[in-house]
């Protein structure tokens, strides 16, 4: 079964999200509709190789956030204000943060 993606205008988009982090998985755009966030992945991102995600509370616990991986693009169920996406464990992960501005 193949996730849809549904159908968004793009000037109802909001686009104002701040992301750091140089790992490769960086995503290249990030934008939500009010109820769902998209993240575009960039080009030689696979199924094997895509990052976790996860959201980022104020006192610095994480819980995997609910999303479709429909490569290139995250579609997450929601909104989030912090974000994280990761690969690895401890000193050997490489990590991306989104922030919604």
């Amino acid at each position: 079964m193949v996730a849809k993606l549904p159908d968004v205008s793009i000037e109802d988009l909001h686009q104002n999200y701040q992301v750091s982090g140089d790992a490769p998985f960086r995503p290249t755009w990030v934008a939500d509709d009010g109820k769902r966030t998209y993240l575009k992945m960039p080009d030689g991102i696979s199924a094997t190789s895509a990052p976790a995600l996860y959201i980022e509370r104020p006192n610095g616990d994480k819980a995997i956030l609910n999303y479709t991986a429909r490569l290139p693009y995250y579609v997450v169920q929601g909104l989030f204000e912090r974000a994280l996406l990761q690969v690895g464990t401890g000193s050997d992960a490489q990590r991306v943060t989104i922030k919604r501005q």
